[in-house]
């Protein structure tokens, strides 16, 4: 068995020096990828800045399990379970095939050490067995990840299982993969998990290897998150990369060999990353104009837009960005904090729209009552 392990590594290794040293540099009008289905997504807005095929259905094998560690993700964080709580394995794992860690029903293992063993490994009976362990059973997990897909906006995915072995009618597309690893990156704890190239499981007993050799390099900027491959669904991967504040998420499905899905994943983040930027969405230079609000303890409100937005544009862009703000002329009281009121549209001087982001109310104002208003005239006479 470890001779099997330095036999892969040494293989993954030689992948990985390849596909660096032949990176080519492309541009939008040259931009060519060997396989059927792939997409390029800006993370930070869910723009797609490069597509092929990318709503075509297909088998997506492994990428599967990028929907199984974003419900995780989720039960950690609603402290449904933590990452040091000990699960006993079940015997669901008895008949596990593909990729597997070894465990053994009525094994006691860490719930880090099986994410651990999915994010890198890619570990089926890892998936298997935690997924009994949240949802009761592999189905009751699997209707959880359904719900979730709908949730989010895949709209071209069914999913039969949780850990992406081939089953019929288990079906994804490049565009729905792109959305879960857009999701699972708001949990970087576990993404954090999916660049790790090689780490142990069992307090140092289990070595595990990740098949994604893009993350070897942390220099191109790669970030994670899951590489794959089946019979049906062939070389797939979801990788994510980070350079110059800019994150992309590249999925290529149904590739030919495992060096085509890096080669045509590497291709595109070229392509991404010398042709688009992000600048800061800034609200208008004079502000935002108060809404008039009829019926309220106030007659104006406040209101805002979230301050963490990005917009994408091509790389240097010279024309000049405008905005437009659509807001009510009057409001109804009350009016409560974060209620969203109008929007704002980021357009070229061309009148091309680059982003819309919504306004919301900055203050609670209450509906005025004759109790209200003697609240307030005391508490005005009190200051006085």
């Amino acid at each position: 068995m470890e001779i099997t392990k330095k036999i892969a590594i040494i293989f993954l290794t030689f992948q990985l020096v390849f596909l660096f040293s032949s990176r080519i540099t492309t541009s939008a009008s040259d931009i060519s990828i060997k396989a059927p289905s792939a997409v390029l997504m800006e993370s930070s807005t869910g723009k797609i800045l490069f597509e092929k095929n990318s709503h075509e259905k297909r088998a997506c094998g492994a990428l599967t399990k990028i929907m199984s560690l974003l419900l995780i993700s989720e039960a950690i964080d609603n402290n449904k379970i933590s990452m040091d709580d000990t699960i006993t394995v079940g015997d669901c794992v008895s008949s596990v095939t593909g990729a597997h860690v070894w465990l053994r029903p009525g094994e006691q293992i860490t719930v880090k050490d099986l994410v651990k063993s999915i994010a890198i490994a890619s570990a089926n009976d890892a998936t298997l067995a935690i997924a009994h362990s949240l949802a009761g059973s592999e189905e009751n997990f699997v209707s959880q990840m359904q719900k979730k897909a709908e949730e989010i906006g895949m709209k071209d995915t069914v999913f039969k299982n949780c850990n992406g072995i081939e089953q019929e009618g288990h079906l994804s597309s490049a565009n729905d993969i792109a959305i879960v690893s857009q999701n699972l990156l708001k949990h970087p704890e576990i993404c954090d998990l999916t660049s790790i190239w090689m780490d142990t499981i069992r307090e140092g007993k289990t070595q595990i290897v990740n098949s994604n050799v893009l993350v070897k390099n942390k220099e191109y900027g790669i970030t994670g998150i899951k590489s794959g491959t089946t019979k049906e669904a062939g070389s797939c991967v979801s990788a994510t990369a980070n350079r110059d504040n800019l994150s992309l998420v590249c999925v290529v499905l149904g590739g030919q060999t495992g060096k085509d899905r890096f080669e045509d994943a590497l291709k595109v983040f070229d392509f991404g990353f010398n042709n688009y930027k992000t600048i800061d969405a800034e609200p208008p230079s004079e502000g935002f104009p108060l809404v008039k609000v009829i019926g309220g303890m106030k007659s104006t409100v406040e209101v805002e837009m979230d301050p963490n937005q990005n917009i994408v544009v091509e790389a240097g862009q010279t024309k000049q960005i405008v905005s437009e703000v659509v807001l009510p002329e009057s409001l109804e009281a009350p009016v409560e904090i974060g209620q969203k009121v109008g929007e704002i549209t980021y357009q070229e001087s061309n009148h091309k729209d680059l982003a819309k982001f919504p306004i919301f109310i900055s203050e609670k104002i209450e509906k005025l009552s004759f109790g209200s208003s003697l609240s307030s005239l005391f508490e005005s006479l009190i200051k006085m």
